[in-house]
């Protein structure tokens, strides 16, 4: 009599949604499936699990890598943005000022028309520059602890930056609804709530590996890094796109 199949061994006890096809379906359907959803609560309320499947080749099969995670936000984030930014948003204020200020020939285009052209390449540039900037960073900076892989770098590296690519999402989405006088300030929040959020994922993600004092000062010191990068990405992507909309003309 034959013996029955014995159950295979990639399915995890408790991941009843794979093992009963909802995830497929899901990702069918919603193209982001349940184990983005679940690796994106795992890197915002226990990272550490996060940080030690980004060691294991196929991420134990229950997460989704991280750089495909934080592509895929940053990607809905810069079409929100897009989208959404309109007046009293300080990205608009900021590219209506410079349009408004600039000496040479608009050919005839409108300042608003011009800053909406502007928006739109930087949602393309500036998406560019973050990645260019951060992939070779992500392979080089070793403050994972000792033996660590360039790889594995690389993956932990993105995995920090899961929750704040979350939080610019959030913030995309907030500044549409509140007044320019509390966007000033809501920016500068934010601003502090993604370096805390870096910090915080390193933090706690390295906890099983790293003592107290280990991990306070590679949190620190990586939250101001990755920040920075940000912020040079966004420059970068904000001044590229003004020098491509305001040096062609219309068709150009």
């Amino acid at each position: 009599m034959a013996k029955p199949e014995a159950k295979s061994a990639g399915f995890g006890e408790d991941d009843l949604t794979r093992a009963s096809g909802w995830d497929a379906l899901l990702d069918d359907v919603f193209g982001l499936n349940v184990r983005g959803f679940r690796t994106m609560w795992a890197s915002l309320f226990n990272p550490a699990r996060v940080f030690e499947a980004a060691r294991d080749p196929g991420w134990q099969d229950r997460y989704t890598p991280a750089i495909r995670l934080v592509f895929v936000i940053f990607a809905l984030t810069e079409f929100l943005q897009f989208l959404l930014s309109g007046e009293g948003t300080p990205i608009w204020q900021t590219v209506v000022e410079t349009v408004s200020s600039f000496e040479g020939d608009l050919y005839g285009r409108e300042v608003d028309a011009v800053a909406r052209e502007v928006l739109l390449a930087y949602s393309a540039l500036y998406s560019i520059a973050f990645f260019v900037l951060h992939i070779p960073m992500s392979l080089f900076v070793g403050t994972w602890g000792k033996g660590v892989s360039m790889p594995v770098r690389s993956r932990l590296y993105f995995a920090t930056l899961v929750p704040g690519t979350l939080i610019g999402l959030a913030l995309v989405i907030g500044q549409n609804t509140i007044s320019t006088e509390i966007n000033q300030t809501s920016s500068l929040i934010f601003m502090a709530l993604i370096i805390l959020a870096y910090a915080g994922t390193i933090f706690r993600g390295l906890a099983p590996r790293i003592s107290v004092g280990g991990r306070l000062w590679r949190a620190g010191v990586m939250g101001l890094l990755m920040i920075a990068v940000t912020a040079i990405a966004e420059f970068i992507g904000l001044l590229a796109a003004h020098i491509y909309v305001l040096g062609t003309p219309p068709g150009g």
